[in-house]
């Protein structure tokens, strides 16, 4: 095999017996890389065609908040791998699920109950998701190859590493210079807030606009006014649907659970469709916060409901999100379809065009609905209705289109972190990340009433190299900005800052109209390491 000890990344298209292949397949095996390889009969031989050796593995760099930050907790803690090879390059291929093995134990040899779970980000990395049942102390993390070979250092996460069930509030300015915002997208929480100079907010008017706007649309809006105080949290909601205050409880429990919230007012839209439009007003504008923001509105947009979920549900071992993108990236970029894909539900007129579109080009696009809701009466034209189909088989795809449903199209999140290009309409709605992408860049715009799509699938498969370049720009920009610290420091942010536009001391109302939040404290076998947790276990 001394091609291969020469340079393991060559191909080669050689000849060899099958004596020799069984010797290749043993090399391989020992190695600590993969060979892939494509045997053909050629009759008394067989040929061995782009025999590939990957890059061998020669370290590996572990960063990211669990090993920079320890004691900044998460619903999970979560770091990188980085694997490098023989040169110092950074790998870029993936070497396989089993290639490396990430060992977490108590320094010490205290017992400690945690678990964590190793996902092949398919780029030469790795997202590490630790979950701790307990306070541990001292975490020892080192990475080796699949042959026990060490490939990193021992990291130590120093310190009380508590759970995100501890409720243990900080100073919220100590906890933002502990947690190291990535502050990049903030200036976007500026321009939402423009139109309300500091303090020049009574909250009493705030209140009286939404009651007499929405508060009586019983069905047609969906609000929810909740009360800081002590950083106990209150709500009172508005409208028929608010089950969905459900995740915005959740969101509020967690992060009053890691700081202390100053004493503050808001008001969040439950529903799809920004509230407070941009008119001539014969009255202040209420600022009202959203999920979703658009060109003609100003609400204030916080992360959706859907990426804060996700969030908060990273210490699942089942969760897909943005740590767990091993399903999303399985498929390698040159055994996909090369065709656009799209399914998905009737709720906007340019999805009904699409599936024109498919129909007139079904070797460049494949787009069907698979549901019948808005234009139940269009069935006949294009239906029939499709079986709904896994997410992760969406990236058999090259291409995957991005058309908003009645608001912004809230999957966009996860389509960026799949190894698939993204073509994505142009909108005046959008997500609290949007505007921190560039077109061209993080994803290919096409226009939004999609007349420039078949030209745009036809431009991604001319162009292979600039479309995979924009799709790993889109992975470091999730990685950068929507990630579960970064989506704990934009909410923080958002409630920060809004509460700087309130004129103090707030007034007040009858408290006889909420309902409390209920935060539950850690149980005792958690260990929490603040003093705080034991008293409210003893409050309630």
């Amino acid at each position: 095999m001394d091609f291969l000890e020469k340079d393991s990344s060559l191909s080669k298209r050689t000849k060899l017996n099958p004596l020799h292949i069984t010797e290749l397949v043993k090399f391989c095996m020992k190695q600590d890389f993969r060979c892939s390889f494509e045997i053909i009969n050629t009759g008394s031989l067989l040929a061995l065609v782009n025999v590939v050796g990957a890059s061998v593995v020669d370290r590996a760099i572990l960063y990211g908040p669990a090993i920079e930050i320890p004691t900044l907790v998460l619903p999970a803690r979560y770091f990188f791998v980085q694997l490098v090879d023989e040169r110092g390059k950074n790998i870029t291929q993936s070497q396989g699920a089993d290639a490396i093995e990430v060992r977490i134990w108590p320094d010490g040899g205290a017992s400690c109950s945690f678990h964590h779970f190793v996902y092949d980000a398919f780029d030469g990395s790795y997202n590490v998701r630790l979950v701790l049942h307990e306070t541990c102390a001292n975490l020892l993390v080192s990475v080796f190859s699949k042959s026990g070979k060490p490939l990193s250092k021992k990291h130590l996460l120093k310190g009380m590493l508590d759970p995100d069930d501890c409720v243990c509030p900080m100073a919220v300015e100590d906890w933002k210079a502990m947690a190291r915002c990535a502050e990049d997208l903030f200036h976007l929480i500026d321009e939402d807030l423009a139109p309300w100079p500091s303090g020049s907010v009574n909250f009493k008017y705030v209140i009286g606009e939404v009651e007499k706007k929405w508060g009586r649309q019983t069905k047609g809006a969906s609000l929810v006014h909740y009360r800081i105080r002590g950083n106990r949290i209150f709500k009172k909601t508005y409208g028929t649907y608010v089950g969905f205050s459900e995740f915005s409880d959740r969101a509020l429990l967690s992060i009053t659970r890691k700081v202390r919230l100053p004493d503050t007012d808001f008001v969040l839209n439950l529903g799809d469709w920004p509230l407070e439009l941009h008119r001539r007003h014969s009255r202040p504008p209420v600022p009202i916060i959203s999920w979703c923001g658009s060109a003609d509105s100003l609400d204030i947009v916080l992360p959706s409901y859907e990426v804060m979920l996700n969030t908060l549900k990273t210490n699942l071992s089942y969760n897909h999100d943005l740590l767990s993108v091993n399903h999303l990236r399985h498929i390698p970029w040159k055994e996909k379809v090369s065709k656009a894909f799209w399914r998905g539900r009737d709720s906007r007129e340019e999805r009904l065009l699409l599936v024109n579109i498919s129909r007139s080009h079904p070797d460049l696009l494949d787009a069907a609905l698979t549901h019948f809701f808005f234009f139940h009466d269009q069935m006949t034209v294009y239906g029939p209705e499709v079986s709904t189909i896994p997410f992760q088989d969406f990236f058999k795809y090259k291409y995957q289109v991005n058309v908003d449903g009645t608001v912004a199209a809230y999957r966009l999140t996860m389509l960026l972190a799949g190894n698939s290009l993204v073509l994505k309409q142009d909108s005046k709605y959008y997500e609290h990340y949007y505007r921190g992408m560039q077109k061209d860049v993080h994803y290919v715009p096409i226009k939004e009433d999609l007349s420039n799509l078949i030209e745009k699938i036809k431009w991604a498969k001319d162009n292979p190299k600039k479309a995979l370049k924009v799709i790993s720009n889109a992975h470091k920009f999730l990685r950068h900005n929507v990630m579960p610290r970064e989506v704990f420091c934009y909410n923080i942010e958002v409630l920060l800052r809004y509460d700087k536009i309130l004129k103090h001391p707030l007034h007040s109302v009858n408290m006889s109209d909420f309902q409390e939040v209920i935060q539950y404290p850690a149980d005792e076998q958690t260990r929490c390491s603040c003093a705080q947790n034991m008293k409210q276990r003893h409050e309630l």
